[in-house]
């Protein structure tokens, strides 16, 4: 039976689900009609852990028997293809049409307790359900409806949304979680936790301005500065709209007379005379304690002063004096400065030697999410281990702090991010960005 060889061969990924599959074998060993509801002790069934196409929500429905907001799923009455069988109960609960499987093969597995009940008039003994889980990808554009047989509601929830949703605490706790922490495990959700994470971020800095289709960015304090002023294009956003959108906004940064445009996507664009930007997400795993070779006699020193920011400033002139003037260096650094003494949760460190300040670096906490940026170390203190040592305060300080993903990002053409490689960072996505000067 190809379901029995499935089952034996996925890997467990707790206790629960290692416990859970020997009992499956087991009864498929031992027990008939497994696949079919004559079998009034255990059979299987099929559910489905629901995405949309930006893996940001979650599908639920509030199913009638159990009077909670529940995953899609159903009995395999019969067919040996439960993937099949979640798919069409996905469809046939919610209404929704293009439904594909995210992730082949079983995603998760558990054994189910059903207490007795009635249903179309009959009572239902108690029994088991050996379910499997598959992980599938719907489009939010759809049209939900209810089956009114089955359940009163349909919805998307964020995941964390869709957890607390859900009225049984068994699954609620055990199973919904365990499914977010392995679409988590996977790097499902990773990206819109960047993606969230740069948006809190900037919003440190900008004024954010909604639209259908894009963020538009507006530091009115330092409006020069490119990357606190630009468009950044909706993750839904299709390649070919993306086109239409950037004709729209060069047109009007040009009757509005701006002196630049400056659009952020997520897929990699041409259009004539735009200087191209392909940046990298590197992210530095969460279990791993860094082994690295760091300095004893470097202090790093979070920024809390007016004087301690006139010191960064020394340090952003000593970098960017000739490339940027200095009139602009000093502005951005006293904007940026006015950010790390307000309290919010983008901080900014120097490091010291000798009691002289040689480098720095931002970190920005946004839930158990970390970003390292703006890290810099003069030019005539590279290559001696400052750096990696600043690198492995930043990661402690937010580790200390809660954080479960720490990232930073890195232009693809500058050698900083084969240091990063070496240090153990991995790539995890990328950020595109189009300039022109106007």
């Amino acid at each position: 039976m190809r379901l029995y060889n499935l089952i034996k061969e996925y890997e467990p990924c707790n206790e629960q689900e290692e416990r859970d599959r020997k009992s499956m074998l087991r009864y498929m060993e031992t027990q008939a009609d497994v696949l079919s509801r004559k079998n009034t002790i255990a059979h299987f069934t099929a559910s489905a852990w629901i995405l949309n196409k930006d893996h940001s929500k979650i599908l639920m429905i509030h199913h009638n028997i159990y009077n909670s907001w529940s995953w899609t799923g159903g009995h395999a009455d019969g067919e040996e293809d439960l993937c099949a069988a979640a798919i069409r109960e996905a469809k046939e609960e919610t209404g929704v049409m293009r439904v594909e499987l995210l992730q082949n093969g079983i995603f998760s597995l558990e054994i189910l307790t059903v207490e007795g009940h009635e249903k179309k008039g009959e009572y239902v003994p108690s029994h088991l359900h050996l379910n499997l889980t598959f992980l599938l990808e719907a489009d939010e554009n759809d049209r939900l409806s209810v089956k009114e047989d089955e359940n009163s509601g349909v919805r998307w929830f964020s995941p964390e949304g869709a957890v607390e949703a859900s009225s049984e605490v068994w699954m609620r706790e055990r199973i919904y979680s365990k499914l977010n922490q392995k679409c988590m495990d996977a790097g499902i959700f990773l990206g819109n936790l960047i993606i969230n994470c740069e948006a809190e971020y900037i919003e440190c800095f900008s004024h954010a301005k909604e639209h259908p289709e894009y963020v538009e960015y507006e530091d009115e304090l330092l409006p020069d500065m490119y990357k606190h002023n630009y468009l950044s294009v909706r993750k839904s956003v299709t390649p070919h709209r993306i086109q239409r959108l950037i004709g729209q906004a060069l047109s009007e940064a040009k009757s509005s007379k701006k002196n630049f445009l400056r659009i952020e996507t997520l897929c990699e664009q041409e259009y004539q005379g735009a200087v191209k930007e392909h940046l990298g997400a590197y992210q530095y795993p969460i279990d791993d304690e860094p082994v690295w070779k760091t300095r004893t006699d470097c202090e790093i020193k979070k920024i809390e002063t007016p004087i301690m920011i006139e010191q960064l400033a020394e340090l952003d002139l000593a970098h960017d004096r000739v490339r940027c003037g200095e009139d602009f260096c000093l502005r951005r650094t006293r904007r940026r400065g006015q950010v790390y003494l307000s309290g919010k949760s983008c901080d900014s460190y120097l490091c010291y030697l000798n009691g002289v300040p040689v480098g720095n670096c931002d970190l920005f906490l946004s839930g158990d999410t970390a970003k390292i940026e703006d890290f810099a170390v003069l030019p005539d203190y590279q290559h001696q281990g400052i750096g990696t040592t600043l690198l492995y305060s930043m990661i402690s300080t937010a580790k200390t702090a809660g954080a479960k993903i720490i990232y930073l990002c890195a232009d693809e053409e500058d050698s900083p991010r084969e240091m990063y490689l070496k240090l153990g960072f991995r790539k995890v996505m990328d950020f595109y960005a189009l300039f022109w000067k106007i």
